[in-house]
């Protein structure tokens, strides 16, 4: 890597970053509710809700000839829904937080492109008529940690801005923003 080659930056949000202004990554950052949020907090609420009268079945007593073994299964699939549910969406609120924290207590470390590449993706959605068209560049990368272990991932992002330019070839400087081993952004 060349000192004097500015760094590619995949993500638009990068270049004002690295001069200071935090907004535009911030709102990378942002954690943001989807569809699966709300199915997973709602198979929570239906989990407590099959607990709540299974066991208000179990001390209202069963009758003679009951399967006790269908209120036990009733049992478990409402824990499970619990459970499940609740890991899920708090695994992303947990997992969108550690990434906000990369703007406060984040440090900005040198890597290099192992490849990046480009293809254009259509989607069309079904029930509004509307297609989609996107940029997607993909960046394969490596960098060091402080601790000298290097860590290699990818990341991808539609940028239609790019469709003309020549994108970046391998070795090419990019610029990581890291925290720890599992906590880290290509910017």
């Amino acid at each position: 890597m060349e000192p004097d080659i500015d760094p590619f930056l995949l993500h638009r949000s990068s270049h004002a970053f690295l001069r200071g202004d935090h907004a535009g990554i911030q709102a990378r950052f942002r954690y943001r509710r989807d569809l699966f949020d709300f199915l997973a907090m709602a198979g929570a609420a239906a989990g407590a809700l099959l607990l709540a009268v299974n066991i208000a079945q179990w001390f209202a007593g069963r009758r003679p000839g009951d399967d006790p073994s269908a209120l036990y299964s009733s049992m478990v699939l409402a824990v499970l829904l619990i459970v499940a549910g609740f890991y899920y969406t708090t695994s992303r609120q947990r997992a969108a937080a550690n990434k906000a924290r990369l703007i406060g207590d984040g440090q900005v470390l040198p890597g290099s492109i192992v490849s990046c590449t480009a293809r254009d993706e259509t989607t069309t959605e079904a029930s509004l008529g509307e297609v989609t068209r996107s940029y997607l560049v993909t960046v394969e990368y490596r960098f060091k940690t402080p601790a000298g272990r290097e860590i290699a991932d990818h990341d991808e992002v539609d940028r239609p801005d790019l469709r003309r330019a020549e994108l970046p070839t391998a070795d090419f400087p990019v610029r990581v923003l890291y925290i720890d081993d599992w906590t880290y952004a290509l910017l």
